[in-house]
Parts: C-alpha cells; structure tokens; sequence
C-alpha cells in the first residue's frame, strides 16, 4: 500500500493513516497498560471504537510509525486536534516494545512538528508511576513544565491522581567562536574526569586539567567545532570533519568528537547532537560516518552501537599519558 511519507530516519518512517489500520489500533487500545497510560477506556467494541475514532476528525498531527525494514505497522504517534494545547501522545504496539523505537520515533514526531509545522510549544504527558515514558522524554529533550502538573480523576477508582506535563525544550547547535573556548575546556575536561576514569591515567587527565586554557582555542576561520547549548548554556561540544582515513573514500566524513558535561549525561542530548552531526555530512553529500574511539572506553561504544555505527577493525595506538588503543567505527547515512 502506498502511503505518504510525513518524515523518516534509518529506522522508519512516520506515514498517513489508513483505515486499515483501525483494527491494529482497537486491538492496541484493549491493552490494560495502554489504558492505564492514557487514564481511560473510551470503547467496548470495534465498531464504537471505528465510529469514534478521532484519527477521521481534524488533527494537527496523525501518523503511523511503519518500520521501513519489513513495511509494519508497529504504532501511531499524534498531536490534539487544533482547538487544543499542542499534546504528542505515542503507542507502540505490544510486540514491538522494548526495542528502542518508542523513543526514536518520538524524537522523530517531535523534530516534525517544531521543524515542519512549526509548533514552538509543544507538551507531552506521563503519569508519576510510569518510568519508562518519563525516560523516554527526557531522552527526547522533554522537561517538566515549570507552570505545574495536570489534576486528573482516576478512569476506574475516581480518586485524584496527577499526571506530569512536559515540555519540549531543545539544544541548540551552532559553530564554536573564540568567545566559546573557556566553556569549552570546561565541558571537555569536566567529561573526561567521568567518561575516562580507569582508562586514561589520572595525571594525565589532571595535567590537560591544568593548562586547557592554554590548549583549547578557536580560531575565527572555525568550521568543524560546535557548542551544544542548553537553556543558553554550553553543555557539550562536538566536531565533525573531513576524513583523514586514506584507505575509505571520500563518501565518508569524520566524527572527531562529541563530549557532554557529566550534569547532561542520559538525557538524550547525545542522541540530538548525532542527528545534527550525520544532517552537516548528509548537506554535504557524505553517505557514511566514522568515528574513532577508545577500545575500553565501553560505554561509548555501546553508545555509537545505539547509533548504527558498527566497528570495522581498523585500529591504531594513541597516546593518553600511556598508548592506548583507538578502534574505528562507522556506519550509512
């Protein structure tokens, strides 16, 4: 069946609804988690189910999420009708939970509608005892609402329960400027004492600590360093390059750093910041990314793993205070 393509990424693609879609959806709907996630049961048939099935009234936003590998249908992601505040809701259909895709294809949705449809205020909720949805925000760049909480009465008990507001708070990414260097080397050195511990010597870590003033610059002619802001902060920074690899072809180009300030670890700001490093590869006609990563440095590789980047053998020694051993990783863009 063809279908419209709204937005897609490696994974997926967020298509228009069909109305074959409808017995998936009821079929999902009966689920007790899912109603418990969206507090209420609002149809005991398939028929009332079709019969009131907002998807056929005016939305903002309605797609399904189709997995592009094997054409499934695997969930539906949408915002509330215009007279409505702006409100993403997401379902993955049961046997395609806990593979990740509820997260990537919330982080798509949302990318959607503040690029596209140009929403700039965009909420999403989560009830206190549901966890994951509450990680699967933040890690979407999601934030509690500073106004407050939404008082709600129970769908079956009546009693009053709260459910959580979010609200989409975005990095920024833009070039680095010699103004930028301090935070910078505050970023870099900060990220290094946590994601290098046990691999780089200490004293080595506490030497760079020592002189980075002096070790970080940025030149006015800068067009391969960035600074990831959040709230007008600087909370990570990240470069992406030509290829100095002379056995790979001029495909690919070279992630040559991402770092994050240890207070921003897990909240999906990594995740954000490859999105725009593989947009800055892809405007420049690059089909494929690479990056080189220390071998015990696990929890990055698990990290560029997550990404799609697989490692291809290629190694070579590096010096941190003592030769460690760098591993390449790559991937298709």
């Amino acid at each position: 069946m063809s279908r419209a393509v709204f937005i897609s990424n490696d994974i997926f693609s967020l298509v228009e609804y069909n109305p074959c879609d409808d017995r998936a959806l009821y079929e999902s709907w009966l689920d007790p988690d899912v109603q418990q996630g969206f507090n209420g049961v609002y149809v005991t048939s398939f028929d009332d189910f079709v019969e009131r099935n907002i998807i056929d009234k005016p939305t903002r936003f309605t797609a399904m999420i189709r997995l592009d590998r094997t054409g499934e249908i695997i969930g539906i992601v949408g915002i509330s009708p215009p007279e409505d505040e702006a409100d993403l809701t997401i379902r993955i259909f049961k046997p395609h939970r806990k593979h990740g895709y509820g997260t990537a294809a919330f982080a798509l949705a949302t990318k959607y509608i503040v690029e596209v449809l140009n929403i700039t205020e965009l909420h999403a909720g989560a009830y206190p005892d549901n966890i994951g949805s509450i990680k699967m925000l933040e890690r979407c760049g999601y934030v509690p609402n500073p106004v407050g909480n939404i008082p709600e009465k129970h769908y079956i008990t009546g009693e009053d329960i709260i459910q959580m507001d979010y609200l989409y708070k975005p990095i920024t990414i833009r070039l680095a400027m010699p103004s930028d260097a301090p935070d910078m080397a505050e970023v870099i050195i900060r990220s290094w004492e946590v994601a290098y511990k046990d691999i780089v010597p200490a004293e080595y870590i506490k030497e760079r600590n020592s002189t980075r003033m002096a070790q970080y610059k940025i030149s006015d002619e800068n067009t391969t360093q960035y600074v990831i802001q959040k709230d007008g902060k600087t909370v990570g920074i990240i470069t992406v390059a030509p290829l100095n690899d002379d056995d790979l072809g001029d495909k690919y180009y070279d992630l040559q750093a991402i770092y994050l300030h240890p207070d921003y670890f897990r909240q999906g700001i990594g995740t954000q910041a490859m999105g725009f490093a593989y947009d800055i590869a892809r405007r420049l006609g690059k089909t494929a990314m690479t990056v080189w990563v220390l071998a015990e440095n696990i929890n990055a590789i698990r990290f560029y793993e997550k990404c799609g980047f697989i490692a291809d053998g290629k190694t070579k020694p590096r010096t941190y205070g003592k030769v460690l051993e760098l591993i390449r990783m790559r991937r298709d863009l």
